[in-house]
Formats: C-alpha cells, structure tokens, sequence
C-alpha cells in the first residue's frame, strides 16, 4: 500500500513539475513573440519616418537647385552646388557613421537585453 501511495505522489509531482515547465515554456515565447513584434513595429516607423525625411531632404534640395538657378542664371551651376550638398552631408555621415549609427544601435540592442534579462 505504502508503495502504491508513493508511486501515486511520484507520478503526481512529476505531472505538476511538468505542467509548470510547460507554462514556463509558454510563457518564454509568448515574451519573445512580443519583443519581436515591438521591434517589428519600432522597425516599421523608423523606416517610415526616414522615408519621410528623405522626401522632404530631396524636395529641398530641389527647392534649393531651382532658387540658385533664378539667383545664378545658371542650372549647371546650381545643380552642382546641390549635388555638392550631397556630397558633403554623404562625406559626414560616413566620417561619423560609428558615433550616429553604429554606436545607438549597439546599445539599443543591449539595453533591450539587459531589460528582457532582469525582467527574467
């Protein structure tokens, strides 16, 4: 009888034990499934928002070329200087690359795992 009882507790304990492993399982994907979709979604903006500002960079860049053409005389120049523009702010972002892109990102993503972590 004794035998029988522990048996009965052993296969109980083990369902319980299991049945939590399984929720805590549960629970780790559905948190994973919402940081992705988080930065999905943070992913969506960020794109629209510099699609955004890329059209309105263009346009004033072509408002630019189109008021230097009446203050020049000259469309050749005008577009050169635009396009000299475009250079230098090209020239920058590239000489500053680390500092304004790499670098945020880099600690974007830690502080993403360092917040999912405690959070643990």
């Amino acid at each position: 009888m004794i035998d029988n009882k522990l048996l009965t507790d052993i296969g109980e304990n083990y369902f319980y034990a299991k049945t939590i492993v399984e929720n805590k399982i549960e629970l780790k994907k559905l948190a994973f499934l919402e940081s992705g979709a988080n930065i999905v979604g943070s992913l969506i903006v960020g794109l629209l928002i510099g699609l955004l500002l890329f059209t309105t960079y263009v346009l004033a860049i072509f408002a630019l070329i189109y008021y230097l053409t009446t203050i020049l005389s000259s469309v050749y120049l005008s577009v050169a200087v635009g396009i000299s523009l475009i250079f230098i702010k090209i020239m920058f972002l590239y000489l500053l690359r680390k500092k304004l892109i790499i670098n945020p990102i880099s600690n974007l993503i830690a502080n993403l795992y360092e917040t999912k972590s405690n959070d643990a």
